[in-house]
């Protein structure tokens, strides 16, 4: 199993925080109470960074080498996003 965490912007320093705060906690989880190894949990940004396009981009060609066809991929994301009729969006 990989879990991948794509945490987008926050647009004010409370949101920020909150996010941040969720990725922690989740990665937390994830390592020490699910027990995966923290090289099975894949962020796309550093904490306290903004994600990129780029970065996000960047990551999936990392793991496109060490997933195989018989792992679990668990794709989480965290943030705003906008939504307009059919188009939704996360704000990166």
């Amino acid at each position: 199993v990989h879990t991948v965490i794509v945490r987008g912007l926050g647009g004010d320093d409370a949101f920020e925080a909150r996010f941040n705060g969720w990725e922690a906690r989740l990665r937390e989880a994830l390592v020490g109470r699910l027990g995966m190894s923290p090289e099975q949990v894949h962020s796309a940004a550093e904490p306290n960074t903004n994600t990129s396009l780029t970065a996000i981009g960047e990551l999936f060609t990392g793991l496109a080498g060490r997933v195989t066809e018989n792992d679990t991929l668990l794709l989480i994301l965290i943030g705003h996003g906008s939504f307009q009729r059919s188009d939704a969006k996360l704000n990166l």
